[in-house]
């Protein structure tokens, strides 16, 4: 199942509510106004393979976070802020096969077919 909910101000609580759902796999929620304790619930869901948040603010931390999730195939966190510290977690995780950083605060990192 499919859900789009770019730029409906969604935050922390309505992400917790939105969550509970285990049929979505597939979920946009590009330019919303969660931060890391919204991100933090990425990490242990398992029904979400591709996720999208472009331009939100997630940052190193938040890039840690998601890295620890071990569902997800496909993540787009472009414009988040992300350095190389967020880039170095995210290459440490072995189940996201498309991945994409673009325009984030990244300097040499590169995630490369193994």
């Amino acid at each position: 199942t499919k859900l789009d909910l770019i730029l409906c101000q969604i935050g922390d609580s309505e992400l917790k509510s939105l969550l509970i759902n285990t049929t979505i796999t597939e979920l946009d929620l590009s330019e919303n106004e969660f931060g890391e304790e919204g991100i933090e619930l990425f990490r242990m869901n398992r029904s979400i393979l591709t996720l999208r948040l472009a331009q939100n603010l997630i940052g190193d931390n938040g890039a840690r976070l998601l890295a620890q999730n071990t569902t997800i195939t496909e993540l787009d966190i472009s414009e988040n802020l992300i350095g190389d510290q967020g880039a170095a977690y995210l290459l440490t995780n072995k189940t996201i096969v498309s991945l994409y950083l673009d325009s984030n605060q990244i300097g040499s990192y590169r995630r490369t077919a193994e």
